[in-house]
């Protein structure tokens, strides 16, 4: 193997690409350390993400707010989603992965304590709506970020199955915030939204161990740069690149996707002849994996009322199906690598949306948990697949957007 490996990295004069590289680095300690950050990074988001299930029921207790006005929570909170997706990842372009990636969980941080702190009641409600936007804007950049820095860096032959386990980090934050659910009363909304920001501390002092992408170091620092960071992941993972061997001036992985950018512009990229049909099949998936996910969100509020069920039962049952959540991180582990991303998308969508329908129309508690359990296995699989996917099928100097 180590020798087939020194004659793809050898075979062009001594030139490589940044593929082989990686497969020549195999995966160690480095891999080991930066799948570990992103997990962790992954943690916070998902703490973030899907406190709305949480806080909902507990916001209509404290500030006596309706429906209605819990929907606008929800709805403040993915419109800054929007929002940051498209700003920070179009900076990072410029500014890097990275850098920006620091800046989103900051601001999601800060945004997330100032309204807790401030929201303190319902004549303050505008004011917990915006600061809840702004959350949404942090989070709208960390979320594609984080999957596309740590996707770079790991070989084509492995991708996948690494990808899905850093899907761990989710597990942990849905974990967290359904244990801190369990004392919801004693805590308060406010407190509980000032716990559910603590993981993001931790990510921002982590962060400088997160280093930056060698495909994206080529392209805005160039070879040298590049080369240098490929031979510290070979080192550190004590493959060395073989001697007399250097990165090549214009990379193949690089020259293939520069043959697809005959414009400059990079959202007419996207959606240039080139790209506009995977274009189109991400905007449908990703449409469907946040409808689902946004059904999920009023969870707790529809078992209390569809089936009379308490708050404190709702959480329990929520624990239950947070605990099963593993087993969809092996299932794409699993089988990501040798069934292909496009099947890892669409028929766990497919089934995930199915589970949601029925989890809506059923009129049996024992059926409704079993379908939200069936929904949550499935979207998983498919949010994993659809990150996978996201990250090789768009060039480097477009693929964070």
């Amino acid at each position: 193997m180590e020798r087939e490996t020194q004659e793809l990295l050898a075979k062009d004069s001594g030139e490589y690409g940044f593929d082989a590289a990686l497969e020549h680095a195999n995966f160690g300690n480095y891999h080991i350390q930066q799948l570990t950050l992103a997990a962790a990074s992954l943690l916070a988001i998902a703490c973030i993400d899907t406190s709305d299930t949480y806080t909902l029921p507990q916001l209509g207790k404290e500030l006596s707010v309706t429906i209605a006005q819990q929907s606008h929570y929800v709805v403040a909170y993915n419109s800054g989603l929007l929002v940051g997706t498209g700003v920070f990842t179009w900076l990072s372009q410029s500014i890097g992965r990275r850098t920006l990636l620091a800046i989103s969980f900051t601001v999601a941080f800060v945004a997330q304590i100032l309204m807790a702190a401030l929201g303190t009641g319902p004549e303050q409600w505008t004011t917990i709506l915006v600061f809840r936007a702004l959350v949404g804007v942090g989070n709208g950049g960390a979320i594609p970020l984080n999957a596309i820095l740590i996707s770079e860096k790991l070989a084509p032959s492995n991708r996948g199955t690494r990808l899905s386990a850093i899907g761990i980090g989710w597990f942990l934050g849905d974990l967290y915030l359904v244990i801190l659910a369990q004392s919801m009363h004693s805590l308060g909304w406010r407190m509980f939204n000032v716990l559910v920001a603590l993981p993001c501390v931790l990510v921002l002092a982590t962060l400088p161990k997160v280093t930056e992408s060698p495909r994206f170091l080529f392209i805005t620092q160039g070879k040298d740069v590049a080369q240098l960071e490929l031979e510290s992941i070979a080192t550190i993972n004590l493959c060395p690149l073989p001697a007399g061997t250097s990165l090549a001036d214009t990379p193949k992985e690089i020259r293939e996707e520069q043959a697809e950018l005959p414009i400059a512009s990079a959202f007419r990229v996207l959606l240039g002849p080139s790209f506009f049909r995977t274009t189109l099949l991400l905007w449908v998936i990703w449409f469907c994996i946040a409808f689902v996910l946004n059904l999920t969100t009023f969870v707790p509020l529809i078992l209390m009322s569809k089936h009379a069920v308490s708050q404190t039962r709702v959480y329990q049952l929520l624990f239950l199906i947070v605990l099963a959540e593993p087993a969809s991180i092996a299932t794409s582990m699993s089988m990501i690598d040798s069934i292909g991303r496009l099947a890892m998308m669409w028929v766990p969508m497919f089934i995930a949306t199915a589970s949601a329908f029925c989890f809506a129309f059923s009129n049996s508690l024992a059926l409704s948990v079993l379908f939200l359990g069936l929904e949550g296995f499935f979207l998983s699989v498919a949010f994993t697949g659809c990150h996978a996917y996201t990250s090789e099928a768009y060039p480097t100097v477009v693929r964070s957007l």
